[in-house]
């Protein structure tokens, strides 16, 4: 799987990629603080506030469209680094 990530351009590829994300941190176990932190250390300042809306898809702005593309990116690079285990049935 590629890290490449890229802006979304349609309400589509936004929902798209939010969907990516989220299904990425619920299934690794992980929050959105541990994104957002990703997120500063590149240098991308953005509030639970903003994350919560650009992946409700409830804010469209350039903005959210960037921390699609980053989260994007950031998600693909942990599941290369982290594959996601099958859960046993227990």
């Amino acid at each position: 799987m590629e890290t490449q990530a890229t802006m979304p351009r349609t309400p589509r590829e936004r929902v798209q990629k939010a969907m990516f994300i989220r299904t990425t941190v619920i299934m690794n176990k992980l929050t959105y603080g541990w994104l957002i932190q990703e997120l500063e250390n590149e240098g991308f300042k953005i509030s639970k506030t903003t994350v919560s809306s650009a992946l409700a898809g409830s804010l469209v702005s350039p903005k959210t469209d960037e921390f699609l593309m980053r989260a994007e990116r950031i998600c693909k690079r942990y599941r290369q680094s982290f594959p996601t285990r099958q859960q046993s049935g227990t």
